[in-house]
């Protein structure tokens, strides 16, 4: 596995699909009163963020599929009705090659864009605004490469009948630069430090005083002189265990983010480690109590600009609606991601509407990732009609063939023109994609005008309730509830965007959009729709099943008396054969050298067998890197080798003959130090190393104190490599509320399962991933329990990376590999809170040694 150095998974609430992020620490927005707030279609709804799923690997050319409406509980949760879009945030980590991600409806073309650009150890993020198709599920691409990801949940849009109070979204004219009170526009801030920056009312800036429930803007950490990661949230409210943004030692880095602002106005950023600059530059704000506010409507993500060169000398002008096909009127602001590629200098690049004018420009650089190409072309000029304003969208490095990306709203104060981006030096090549956009309400109409304006009760062309050509209730060509060509619930031949049509929309059978009409709506109609219809009898959208059995890879009890490298290559080599002939694509093996023991001041481990061969560390990590370099060399791609111990009494993780925090220390020493005896072939080849415990509460294991120790030193020693928990779950009853913690096997509580298996979390990184022995029916269930007592008490989403069986070790007398991934997959799915779409992994052990069975 590359070297991850800090990694951080952020969980940003916000809004952006794009590369780096509109996002931020957006928890339940702080109303003034239910009866001041608003509702209704593109609102946003700011979420308690939870982690929906997490370390999912992906391969090359894979497309996995992730449920994300309906899921989560009480405050952490969307709900699966009346939801037009999800923010999500997506992390991706140990990446074996530069690569992007895609994330689009299930069922639909994947769009050709990106949304997210990874590269060989860093771990990146980006905010994604993402509506879901068949199933309430997403997919997301990778396209080259294998990657692992992370999907936090923050909030969601909602549609039009939607109750539940929200706030609206007011994009500024242009981004504008925070002032500090104290001087300038800097913000140091050093290690482990939390500094509070003032929103409301900020000088220049044209957020109010009052009434801001969130606030969106580009952070830049100038010169960071570490590799850290920062968090954004609320003043006054505990600081999340998420992050916004994740920097690399002497590369500035920016990303736009939505942070709830606290009540008293202000925001608060933490910064890990080393010393920074920060810059804060305003894009728009949320308020719940301004009915000026503008909603958000997501459009299929089209790339308007594939990769136009251009420099310092020719700042480009394009008109994202014009390119975009955006006809609606009263668009306020467009939301974009923007990807630089090729960059010639370390530089920054702005964007702001062609009419608008300024004096300066000031900005920094970034980090890197890859783009798409050969796309479609848009319509860009190459005339600049008015200078940057001092602010930054997208920091940038000279990287030929990588990328950076960010996401911006692009300002439309006038309802349209032109969009500028311009670049402070040197020149690069620019993707845009456009991914949606927001509109500000219609203007207040009167009550009884017979012409041509916008009355509700005339009998001419009004806006509303007129039997003219009318917008609302007429009988003419309005746009709601009429009887000519309206938008919705009418009964002509309209071509509005209903839900009971039955034209040939998404799922009636016209061709409009409108609702309970005759005409040509888009869901639920009778007649013959090529749309994705729930409750029309048209030819609607697809349907889902339950993913293939990934196929199985074969662990190991290193038993032989003793295990050396040419037996461990053998068996390496083995396993990439087997891959050959149906084993999975990219697979997880436990090699499990057994307890952890101190022997005369020499660390390492005996073999779960009699009679059994100490192992020190030292010849743990030659043993695992023969294995893994022999996997290589023999072919094999895209194996997680995970290194096993145990809790057995009496050994160094047990609470009893030994010092589990010296064992976790000495664990997370032998995976980074295989980690580092990993040859280059095999890191091209996609192959990494991790930790892994056998943690059991039964028979002849220790209690729970000794692994959670183990568990939390192991986390912080390894610098976050995780660990897989292939333990057992014996006897965890079902939980149905929070504040239950009932008891398991041998003094353990369900408290104490959750923690070693997927509740042990470093610096906000989750280090213990459940990979559980399913070897008999009904294992499953205990686990089903154990993540139900996560979610209930912790808010956390317990992702399993697959089932471990063993049926070589034991002859047959349990589960087959395929029996153990289908009960632990059925049994996750049959239960809301802990389903989860993809099962990556199964197992199955064997002993080296036939005569220890």
């Amino acid at each position: 596995m590359a070297t991850l150095g800090i990694k951080r998974y952020t969980r940003v609430t916000s809004v952006v699909l794009g590369v780096s992020l509109l996002l931020g620490g957006l928890y339940t927005l702080a109303f003034a009163s239910p009866a001041q707030a608003m509702s209704g279609a593109g609102d946003y709804i700011a979420i308690t963020p939870f982690r929906a799923y997490s370390e999912v690997p992906i391969g090359p050319g894979q497309t996995i599929n992730l449920k994300v409406y309906g899921i989560g509980s009480g405050a952490a949760s969307v709900p699966n009705a009346y939801v037009e879009a999800v923010v999500v945030t997506l992390t991706a980590a140990s990446a074996s090659a530069t690569s992007w991600l895609t994330v689009y409806p299930t069922g639909t073309s994947r769009p050709q864009i990106s949304d997210l650009n990874v590269r060989p150890g860093a771990s990146v993020a980006n905010s994604v605004v993402a509506q879901a198709g068949a199933g309430d599920q997403i997919s997301i691409y990778n396209a080259v490469g294998t990657t692992t990801i992370d999907l936090d949940v923050d909030g969601y849009y909602q549609t039009a009948g939607a109750t539940t109070p929200a706030s609206s979204f007011v994009p500024l004219p242009r981004i504008e630069r925070i002032i500090n009170p104290l001087g300038g526009t800097a913000f140091p801030i050093g290690p482990n430090q939390t500094i509070a920056v003032a929103i409301d009312g900020a000088e220049g800036t044209g957020v109010p005083s009052s009434g801001v429930t969130a606030v969106a803007l580009n952070i830049t950490d100038g010169s960071p002189s570490a590799t850290s990661w920062l968090t954004a949230w609320a003043d006054g409210n505990p600081q999340p265990p998420t992050s916004n943004m994740n920097v690399v030692a002497g590369q500035d880095q920016g990303v736009l983010a939505q942070v709830q602002v606290g009540a008293n106005g202000k925001i608060d950023v933490y910064n890990y480690a080393g010393t920074g600059t920060l810059y804060f530059d305003v894009e728009g704000y949320y308020t719940s109590t301004d009915s000026s506010g503008s909603v958000y409507t997501p459009i299929p993500p089209i790339r308007v600009t594939p990769g136009t060169s251009f420099s310092s000398s020719a700042p480009y002008n394009i008109d994202l609606l014009q390119n975009a096909g955006i006809t609606a009127s009263g668009v306020t602001g467009v939301l974009v991601n923007v990807t630089e590629a090729n960059a010639t200098d370390s530089t920054w690049l702005n964007s702001y509407p062609a009419s608008t004018s300024s004096s300066s420009s000031a900005g920094s650089t970034g980090a890197v990732g890859t783009i798409l190409s050969g796309l479609e072309a848009g319509t860009v000029s190459s005339s600049q009609t008015a200078a940057a304003p001092p602010t930054s969208i997208l920091n940038t490095v000279p990287d030929a063939g990588n990328a950076v990306a960010s996401t911006m709203v692009a300002s439309e104060p006038n309802g349209g023109g032109e969009t500028t981006v311009t670049i402070a030096s040197g020149s690069a090549n620019l993707y845009l994609d456009v991914l949606g956009y927001y509109t500000a309400p219609p203007p207040s109409s009167s009550t009884t005008g017979s012409g041509t304006g916008t009355s509700s009760s005339g009998s001419g062309s009004g806006t509303s309730s007129g039997s003219g050509s009318g917008t609302s209730s007429g009988s003419g060509s309005g746009t709601s509830s009429g009887s000519g060509s309206g938008t919705s619930s009418g009964s002509g031949s309209g071509s509005g965007t209903s839900t009971t049509g039955s034209g040939s929309g998404t799922s009636g059978t016209g061709t409009g959009t409108s609702s309970s009409g005759s005409g040509s709506g888009t869901s639920s109609g009778s007649g013959s729709g090529s749309g994705t219809s729930t409750t029309g009898s048209g030819s609607g959208g697809s349907s889902v099943t339950d993913p293939p059995f990934p196929g199985n890879t074969t662990s190991r009890y290193a038993n032989a008396q003793p295990e050396t490298t040419s037996t461990m290559s053998g068996y390496g080599c083995a396993q990439a054969h087997a891959q050959e002939t149906g084993s999975p694509e990219q697979g997880l093996t436990v090699l499990d050298f057994g307890a952890q023991y101190d022997q005369s001041g020499i660390q390492g481990a005996y073999p779960p067998a009699a009679n059994s061969y100490f192992y020190p560390d030292t010849t743990i990590i030659k043993l695992v890197d023969a294995y893994a370099n022999s996997f290589a060399s023999c072919g094999g791609k895209h194996l997680i080798v995970a290194v096993g111990t145990n809790n057995s009494a009496g050994y160094m993780m047990a609470t009893t003959g030994g010092d589990p925090t010296a064992a976790g220390k000495a664990w997370a020493e032998v995976v980074t130090g295989a980690e580092t005896g990993l040859s280059p072939s095999a890191t091209l080849a996609g192959v990494s190393v991790a930790g892994a415990s056998d943690m059991e509460e039964g028979g002849n294991w220790s209690g729970p104190s000794g692994p959670e120790t183990w568990a939390a030193t192991y986390g912080i020693e390894s610098q976050g490599v995780p660990y897989y928990d292939y333990g057992s779950a014996n006897s965890c009853p079902a939980v149905t509320a929070a504040g239950q913690n009932p008891n398991c096997d041998n003094s353990w509580n369900e408290s104490d399962v959750w923690e070693v298996s997927a509740g042990t979390y470093v610096n906000g990184k989750q280090i213990s991933i459940p990979f559980p022995e399913i070897y008999y029916p009904g294992d499953s269930a205990d686990w089903v329990n154990v993540a139900t007592y996560g979610w209930y008490n912790t808010g956390k989403h317990a992702n399993f990376a697959g089932a471990f069986s063993e049926d070589q070790a034991t002859g047959g007398a349990g589960n087959t590999p395929t029996q153990a991934w289908d009960q632990l997959y059925s049994a996750l799915n049959s239960n809301q809170i802990t389903a989860q779409s993809s099962l990556p992994y199964e197992s199955d052990i064997t002993w080296d040694d036939p005569s220890n069975e």
